[in-house]
């Protein structure tokens, strides 16, 4: 029987998912054969298509309890993970997975090159 509040798994509304891509190119060529190259090439998108676990203990709900919870800093392990059971939204159940399309990406990159050639084309 799922969790009170929740029949079957939740679908959420879809989104047009978004890509930007974008360039810029600068090329010079400066006295005695020295050869700029600089790029930027760059991307977003958004509304990317991911996986989140809805029964996930809130963000540090499991370090304000002195003596209970888990210490701060500490790693979550195999060991203290069933401490976390009693942080979380839906007692009893382990992971409730939920697509959702609310992730991001971006890319952004300077690329650059100087050389130094000479200014005849030798065949």
């Amino acid at each position: 029987m799922p969790p009170r509040g929740i029949r079957g798994t939740p679908v959420a509304k879809t989104k047009l998912h978004i890509r930007i891509n974008g360039a810029w190119i600068w090329q010079h060529e400066f006295p005695a054969g020295w050869n700029v190259d600089m790029g930027y090439y760059g991307s977003k998108s958004t509304h990317l298509i991911g996986i989140i676990d809805i029964n996930m203990p809130l963000p540090a709900a499991y370090t304000t309890t002195p003596g209970i919870g888990i210490p701060a800093g500490t790693f979550v392990t195999g060991a203290n993970t069933p401490a976390l059971k009693r942080y979380t939204p839906y007692k009893g159940y382990s992971a409730i997975n939920s697509i959702l399309p609310i992730f991001d990406s971006n890319y952004h990159s300077l690329q650059t090159q100087v050389s130094k050639g000479s200014a005849e084309i030798r065949n």
